[in-house]
């Protein structure tokens, strides 16, 4: 008996919630199964061993690999099959596995692996046709109503059975199936069976002969007919065919003649635009060499001013120190417009050199026209100890066209304001001053080493003010920063020989004023 077999999983009430499951779905009561529960799995005993030194139950899977001891006592391990107990188990009444798909079945769990599994209408079996479907028991005879392996026999009785997929082949052959004459395209109406033909062909061999004549007779005429009406189409065709033959040929002859006047015309086109490239070239030739003589003349003029501007400089501030070296440094690029103070600079992308810990410098400045040159740092982080605490900012010289003629050091101060974008008013401003180590006129080089510093420039917290606060320095992620102006400390006018001076140039040429604040303009 396959009793370890298992069918449907069972939670009796007063074994919830412990883990116990029973294999099959038994019609006891609970409190009856308990009698048979193994001492150690607590389900249906299969194949109850009797244990010798403690007199319990056990299911021989459970002993498992416990060969010496006892698992329940730890005894000497001692069993015999329970051969009453298990009768008895195998008299308990179960239901069908199949109850949830409408089997009624109640019995002995005896006979559920037996006679009861070979009969029940819920059970899945194969077909038993072989045509590979599978089914319940209780819809064979719906399904070999159209399986096609299923034997049916000929519908014309002639007393051959084959299998559905092979009746529409044995009806096309089957001797008692009804077919038509094989004269029928002649006019031959009879319908026999099919081993009947032979002697129907026998037996009307003259009527049939008759009929082929006939439609023989009725073919010829029908061809004389068809005949007729294509020569007389070909005639009236072959007229037209001519006709428009004679009416292409008269306008290809027109279009020659079109072609040989277009020929005509597109050469003497081709003649005079040759003369025209020519007079083309001719004045091209005469223009570059205008253009030419006139860019010498504008070049002439400029460095005749070039000449004069400089004549006047020396004039009036002496005469040009000696050149210093090329520049050893790499510059800063120069913006396309040419700044001068005030200025306004746009910083972008602040957060981001906060977190990159990035400066940002400015393009190229000049404190007046023809005056110093300078350029911009800031340090969105801060520098140095100020780090993380305060906008720190740098202003440092470069080298300028027109040092040769300012006065030296720069020991000026520079007003800077990191402008309030919500209002025109509430900017945060700071003055930055030069001092005679880092307002020396360069030398070497493109840029001052030194800068003039002004570590606490802005607390960085002012960057982000409260919602209702009349001021916002920070504004899509950009500050704008403003150079305001440049002040510069007195000069002693004997130390450039003087302080103003007119001059007049002879023949009504312009009067150029020159300070030691207002370079030449």
């Amino acid at each position: 008996r396959s009793c370890d077999r298992i069918l449907f999983m069972f939670v009796p009430p007063n074994m919830a919630g412990t883990g116990g499951r029973q294999e099959y779905s038994f019609a006891e009561h609970p409190s009856k199964l308990k009698l048979f529960e193994c001492a150690l799995c607590s389900l249906v005993l299969r194949e109850p061993q009797l244990t010798a030194c403690c007199g319990r139950n056990v299911c021989l899977q459970c002993l498992g690999d416990h060969k010496a001891a006892c698992p329940l006592c730890n005894g000497a391990l001692s069993v015999v099959l329970n051969r009453h107990l298990k009768n008895e188990i195998l008299e308990l009444k179960v239901r069908c596995p199949l109850q949830e798909q409408g089997c009624t079945w109640e019995g002995r769990l005896e006979t559920l692996h037996g006679a009861h599994e070979s009969k029940c209408d819920y059970a899945d079996i194969d077909c038993p046709y072989n045509c590979g479907d599978r089914f319940r028991r209780h819809e064979c005879e719906d399904h070999l109503k159209t399986c096609e392996k299923f034997v049916v026999p000929c519908p014309n009785d002639c007393g051959v059975d084959t299998e559905r997929c092979l009746l529409s082949q044995h009806i096309s052959e089957c001797p008692q199936s009804i077919v038509e004459c094989p004269l029928s395209h002649v006019s031959c109406k009879a319908q026999l069976k099919r081993k009947d033909v032979p002697f129907h062909i026998q037996e009307e061999f003259s009527g049939h002969v008759a009929m082929v004549a006939e439609r023989s007779r009725e073919a010829v005429t029908r061809g004389e007919e068809i005949r007729d009406t294509m020569t007389a189409e070909r005639v009236e065709t072959s007229k037209q065919k001519e006709d428009e033959i004679a009416y292409l040929v008269a306008e290809i002859e027109k279009s020659e003649e079109k072609a040989n006047t277009l020929l005509h015309l597109l050469e003497a086109a081709e003649k005079e635009i040759s003369a025209l490239k020519a007079k083309q070239t001719d004045c091209k030739s005469c223009i570059e060499q205008e253009v030419r003589m006139r860019e010498a003349e504008t070049q002439a003029l400029q460095d005749g001013v070039t000449d004069l501007q400089k004549q006047a400089l020396v004039r009036c501030f002496g005469p040009p120190l000696p050149e210093f070296v090329q520049y050893t440094s790499r510059p800063i690029p120069a913006s396309n417009e040419v700044h001068t103070v005030p200025a306004v600079f746009t910083l972008d992308k602040f957060k981001q050199r906060q977190t990159d810990d990035h400066h940002w410098h400015s393009p190229p400045f000049y404190t007046h026209q023809r005056g110093y040159k300078m350029v911009l740092f800031v340090y969105p982080n801060g520098f140095g100890e100020c780090h993380s605490k305060w906008v720190s900012v740098f202003i440092k010289l470069i080298r300028g066209e027109y040092d040769q003629y300012l006065r030296w050091p720069f020991m000026g101060t520079v007003t800077v304001e990191i402008l309030n974008q919500k209002r025109d008013k509430f900017h945060e401003s700071q003055a930055i001053a030069f001092d005679t180590s880092c307002g020396q006129r360069i030398t070497d080089g493109y840029m001052s080493p030194l800068a003039a510093i002004h570590y606490r420039f802005m607390p960085i917290k002012l960057m982000h003010p409260g919602p209702f606060s009349s001021k916002q320095y920070l504004q899509n992620d950009c500050i704008k920063i403003k150079i305001v102006k440049i002040n510069e400390p007195p000069m002693n006018p004997t130390s450039t020989g003087a302080s103003n001076m007119i001059a007049a140039q002879p023949g009504g040429a312009r009067v150029y004023q020159f300070s030691t604040n207002q370079p030449f303009m």
